[in-house]
């Protein structure tokens, strides 16, 4: 009997021992045991001579990925920043592909490295930084594919940890393009200055236009073949697509065919979209019918004519 007392009292006493030591340890959130490892690196990050963990992880292909960074201690791994908004889905990249490419240790910490994009991150003050945005966008020239580099610091985004990165310092660095002021015709848009873009799928520039409330909207050219398209998006807060409506464009035929169909548009100062729609009948661009569009509160474009 008395040493069943003593075993009790001996596994009170750990068990007050083991709360006390857990309240005086920070306890970091480890990743999701769910979550499947997609990729990882080991990288001295903190510089302390220990190989410290990065790793991409995700819960299911149509999530967003999650990236954790972990300090090496004695061979234990504690996770001190993650983000699940940087990584999109394994198919939500261009023409539905993956815009995860890799990860890349440098002599500062290490590059998260997407599609179009490379983010630079390092570690100070005890956490990670992003130090660097660079984006790249492409155009068609008559020598082939051009490839131009758009570099971000953080005198363009301010001080951003890895934990509090979101989409709306994307969405602050795109609204550095000069806003295009209404109204707009089609005939009057080489006038204007087009920035080389191809992040909305078959598009290589945008023109950002006026916002309509809270709404952006953008105009997306695809001058890469004879006939130029044109099509306009709205885009919410969070840098998404909300909706999206072509405006310029040509059905059949080639440009120097007799039979062929043609829409062209112009945008008023109210953002009422007026597309014009001909046919082709002798070489001569006759009207066939005329549709109108206005934008809604919550950003879809809506026919009302």
């Amino acid at each position: 009997m008395k040493l069943f007392f003593i075993s009790m009292i001996l596994s009170v006493s750990l068990l007050a021992c083991k709360k006390d030591l857990q309240s005086q340890t920070t306890i970091t959130k480890e990743p999701d045991k769910q979550e499947k490892v997609i990729d990882s690196l080991l990288v001295d990050i903190n510089k302390d001579g220990q190989p410290d963990k990065v790793i991409i992880s995700e819960k299911t292909p149509s999530a967003n990925r999650t990236i954790a960074v972990q300090l090496n201690n004695q061979n234990t791994y504690k996770t001190i920043s993650s983000n699940n908004k940087i990584i999109a889905c394994s198919t939500c990249g261009a023409q539905s592909g993956d815009p995860y490419i890799n990860l890349k240790a440098t002599d500062a910490g290490f590059d998260l490295v997407l599609e179009d994009r490379v983010y630079s991150f390092t570690f100070k003050s005890k956490d990670i930084f992003l130090e660097k945005i660079d984006i790249l966008t492409t155009k068609q020239t008559s020598e082939g594919i051009e490839e131009q580099h758009k570099i971000y610091t953080p005198e363009d985004f301010g001080t951003l940890n890895l934990s509090n990165f979101n989409d709306d310092i994307l969405l602050k660095l795109n609204n550095h393009s000069k806003q295009v002021s209404l109204p707009v015709q089609q005939e009057d848009l080489d006038k204007f200055e087009w920035e080389t873009d191809n992040s909305l799928g078959n598009y290589n520039s945008k023109l950002s236009l006026e916002k309509y409330g809270d709404i952006n909207i953008t105009l997306a050219k695809n001058d890469n073949s004879d006939d130029v398209f044109y099509t306009l998006f709205t885009i919410g807060k969070n840098g998404k697509i909300i909706d999206s409506l072509k405006v310029g464009y040509a059905d059949d035929g080639y440009p120097e065919s007799d039979k062929r169909e043609l829409t062209t548009f112009s945008i008023d100062k109210n953002y009422a979209i007026i597309l014009k729609k001909f046919d082709r009948v002798e070489y001569k661009n006759v009207l066939k019918k005329t549709e109108e569009y206005n934008i809604s509160p919550n950003g879809s474009f809506l026919k009302t004519k």
